[in-house]
């Protein structure tokens, strides 16, 4: 467990602990909250649309002053779904001239002149997903706001701990090859260490990576009708991208790899009393 899930959770449980002494005799109030928001920062690079929603049941518990809420979460956040064919030339170069061969890193000698190898876009696929989900538990303080003109609002602020689950999918057939001088795509009949064959990459690969992350939360609410309740929150929020890297465009053995991308969510939340 890293230092800051550690202190996280050592937060959240010592917060908890605080309302029990305090109105051991009173119920707490129950919630059903549906909330819907928007990704920025880096964890909007891997999200569809950068839209997120969820569920949570909140049990809010009175003190001396204000209230100590604790939430238990179900958050989806829509990861991507997109073509990632390589248009252009491989091996660490897929932005660079296909007809100039000192542009590219990779190239094929056929015999009587060199060429550079590229990946032809009608003769290749590479599709992939990624998508993110997860529980959470939440705990924070509530008290009004101390502003005559903000009559009727509280503002709110807390802990999480977050358990998030990433799953990544990925399907692709790449087809290297190079272009005659007659502008003819030909497909590479050998690459040094793969054998005499007609050479194509083809992969239909899945992967699942399961963390609990800290996060935080502030934010305002206010009450109407006795029985619904108006939050607005910005929330910290950690995602564990993964991402392949095939041969085609690196030169290197296929590979996964992880990259943690922390960021913020502009939420919206109402709240139903039970």
């Amino acid at each position: 467990m890293t230092t800051r899930v550690r202190t996280a959770a050592i937060c959240l449980a010592l917060a908890a602990g605080m309302a029990l002494p305090i109105k051991a005799q009173t119920m707490p109030d129950l919630s059903f909250k549906i909330r819907a928001g928007n990704l920025s920062g880096p964890v909007a690079k891997d999200s569809l649309g950068n839209r997120t929603m969820g569920f949570g049941l909140e049990a809010a518990f009175p003190l001396s002053k204000g209230r100590l809420t604790t939430e238990l979460t179900y958050d989806v956040f829509n990861g991507y779904r997109r073509d990632t064919t390589q248009y252009g030339p491989a091996y660490y170069t897929p932005n660079q001239d296909p007809w100039n061969p000192s542009s590219v890193s990779q190239t094929y000698f056929d015999g009587t002149n060199t060429h550079p190898v590229v990946i032809n876009p009608d003769f290749s696929l590479q599709g992939e997903s990624m998508t993110f989900k997860g529980l959470g538990l939440k705990v924070g303080y509530q008290a009004a706001l101390p502003f005559s003109w903000a009559e009727g609002w509280d503002w709110q602020a807390g802990l999480s701990l977050d358990y998030r689950q990433t799953h990544h999918e990925i399907f692709m057939t790449l087809t290297p090859g190079y272009y005659d001088s007659a502008h003819t795509f030909q497909v590479i009949p050998r690459i040094s260490g793969y054998g005499d064959w007609n050479y194509y990459e083809g992969a239909n690969y899945s992967k699942d990576v399961k963390k609990v992350q800290p996060g935080a939360f502030a934010g305002v609410s206010t009450t109407f009708s006795d029985i619904f309740r108006l939050e607005l929150n910005l929330r910290e929020t950690t995602f564990n991208g993964i991402y392949y890297h095939p041969f085609s465009t690196t030169g290197a053995a296929p590979k996964y790899t992880e990259s943690s991308k922390t960021g913020l969510v502009l939420e919206v939340a109402l709240g139903v009393r039970l």
